[in-house]
């Protein structure tokens, strides 16, 4: 195909369909109803002139000797950056464990000291449980609980009983 006549699709037969904007007519009429393709079509066409535009020259002899798709397959991937040294026991610093008074909100809760439950079940709870811990405090628009107070909610909250196929 000469290189102003950029393919619009295929055909019957799944012949290739283009127009040579050159030789054929400098204008194009495209008809369809609704969801037809005109976009698309267009989109193909100003891809397939700008990409022309775009790579470069073909080489006049074609290295024989690459394998494209296993060149491509065959990248490794960058090492990933060494870890950080740990710091010997005489310099680590102090354990990060919130006291049970310290107050923090439910994700931070969830977080760190309620990893068995996910941020939205604590909400739930939060909002159907009348033994969830009230709030201590407020920073904007978010509630602050004691640590103490969450946990020991998530040591005595109700727990669905297991049942026996046999007793009911």
């Amino acid at each position: 195909m000469p290189e102003s006549a950029p393919l619009i699709g295929l055909g019957a037969g799944k012949k290739k369909v283009a127009v040579d904007l050159d030789a054929d007519s400098p204008h194009v009429l495209i008809s369809a109803g609704n969801g037809g393709g005109k976009s698309t079509i267009l989109r193909t066409d100003a891809w397939s002139i700008s990409a022309q535009a775009l790579l470069p020259a073909p080489a006049a002899e074609p290295a024989t000797d690459r394998d494209f798709p296993t060149d491509a397959w065959s990248l490794t991937p960058p090492a990933p950056a060494a870890a950080p040294p740990r710091p010997s026991p005489a310099t680590a610093p102090a354990s990060t464990e919130e006291p049970d008074d310290a107050v923090v909100g439910l994700r931070k809760a969830q977080q760190d000291h309620l990893p068995e439950f996910t941020l939205a079940a604590l909400r739930w709870a939060r909002a159907n449980d009348p033994d969830f811990p009230a709030s201590v405090d407020k920073r904007g628009a978010e509630l602050l609980y004691r640590v103490g107070n969450l946990k020991m909610w998530a040591r005595n909250r109700p727990r669905a009983g297991l049942r026996h196929p046999d007793l009911d």
